[in-house]
């Protein structure tokens, strides 16, 4: 009984997640209203804010699964390539995927800089953190298969973090708006590939080293 009650409100908050994101989509944030969000899916207004205190807790929740999705698929993806190297270029590909896929997403809300960063609060911290923790995880499957040298995997992969996210940042920051010509995503996935293979550069060992 309890695990049916469980999986009727995951599939509630799906529901609502869903309807929400498509309303936020097609609307934009501003106008799109909590009443509307129920009337889609036959719920009342109270029933809504059972599960979601206001809009933007319910943002962030779609936020958050948007999150966790291309956290959850990178770990599968990875998983699909032999070497640890070959997981961290795979990684570096699909992010600047993700970062594209994000930046049209809110362009279609027409959010500007300065609302979308409070009104995010930590989730940006929490992804990062995540992402780091992925990126170590690569690293110590490199050492342990001889691919890379010994190294403190976390202070390594905290500092790929913050260099990439730093080189995003370098490309956007004289913008109000997340709005990006081609030529941007270009110059951030070219700045992202040179990081990158400075890393690996860093922390591969030579081919002798691996044999011995």
């Amino acid at each position: 009984m309890v695990e049916n009650d469980t999986n009727a409100e995951n599939c509630k908050l799906t529901l609502i997640i869903d309807a929400a994101q498509k309303r936020f989509a097609y609307y934009g944030l501003s106008k799109t209203t909590m009443t509307e969000i129920a009337s889609d899916i036959g719920l009342s207004k109270a029933s809504l804010y059972y599960y979601f205190a206001d809009k933007d807790t319910l943002f962030r929740a779609v936020v958050k699964r948007e999150q966790d999705f291309f956290l959850n698929e990178m770990r599968q993806l990875i998983q699909e390539e032999k070497t640890a190297e070959d997981k961290f270029f795979n990684y570096t590909k699909h992010r600047h995927t993700y970062l594209r896929k994000v930046f049209v997403n809110l362009t279609q809300l027409k959010m500007t800089m300065d609302h979308v960063k409070p009104l995010l609060g930590n989730l940006m911290e929490v992804f990062m953190k995540a992402e780091t923790e992925l990126i170590e995880s690569i690293f110590q499957e490199g050492i342990k298969k001889k691919e890379f040298n010994n190294m403190n995997t976390k202070t390594m992969a905290d500092a790929y973090i913050s260099s990439a996210q730093g080189l995003r940042t370098l490309t956007i920051k004289n913008r109000n708006s997340y709005v990006l010509e081609k030529s941007d995503f270009e110059e951030i996935e070219t700045r992202i590939n040179i990081i990158a293979e400075i890393f690996i550069k860093a922390i591969k060992k030579n081919k002798d080293e691996s044999i011995a």
